[in-house]
This record gives C-alpha cells, sequence and structure tokens, in this order.
C-alpha cells in the first residue's frame, strides 16, 4: 500500500490527467525492451500503474459528477417552481401587492432607528 502516496503526485507533475496519460505512453514506448518493443504497462512500476488507473478514471468520475449535479439542479429548479405555485395558491387576491407594501414600511421603520442613532 506504499505505493498509493506517489501515484497522485505523478499525476500532479504532470498537471492534468491527460497529459499524464500521453507520457507515460511516451515513456512506455522510449523504453522498450530488449527485444526493441515498447515496454508494456505491465512493467512500469507500481506507483506508475496505480496512477494510470487513477487517471483513466478521473474523466469518468468528473462526468458522472456533473450528471448528478444537472439531476439536481433540476429537481431543485422543480420543486422552487413549485413552492411559488403553491405559496400563491393559498394566498387571497391582492396579498402579492399587501405583502410588498408593508414590506417597503417595515424596511423604512428598520432604517430610520439607524439613522437617528448615527
Amino acid at each position: 500500500m506504499l505505493a498509493a502516496a506517489p501515484a497522485p503526485q505523478e499525476i500532479e507533475a504532470s498537471g492534468h490527467p491527460e497529459r499524464f496519460l500521453v507520457e507515460a505512453a511516451a515513456r512506455s514506448a522510449a523504453r522498450p525492451d530488449y527485444r526493441g518493443v515498447p515496454r508494456p504497462f505491465g512493467k512500469m512500476s507500481a506507483p506508475t500503474k496505480l496512477a494510470l488507473e487513477i487517471a483513466l478514471h478521473e474523466e469518468q468520475e468528473r462526468r458522472a459528477l456533473e450528471g448528478e449535479l444537472w439531476v439536481l439542479e433540476q429537481a431543485w429548479r422543480e420543486a422552487e417552481e413549485t413552492l411559488e405555485i403553491s405559496d400563491r395558491l393559498l394566498l387571497p387576491e391582492g396579498a402579492d401587492e399587501f405583502i410588498e407594501r408593508h414590506r417597503e414600511e417595515v424596511a423604512a421603520s428598520w432604517t430610520q432607528p439607524m439613522r437617528n442613532a448615527q
């Protein structure tokens, strides 16, 4: 399990998971085996193998999270719309104007004592 700590550091050193994948593939091709065949990923160090797995799954996880976030945003919007409609159903006609008028009066009364205190 000691290999886990260096794996994210290898990805961070590359700056981005995609760049790490490209660099890892290039390193593999740059160090051929004794027959001149590109070195397979299986012969890479344990931290590099783990870093490869992390980098390959990171994009998939990011997309999954973005999808979940979109679903949550849609549900939130629908809930807000439903609440707005239900709030209006329970109030008598003209209540919106009454609330707005009194809101302004209350706001003015709150600022009056503050002005007098200064």
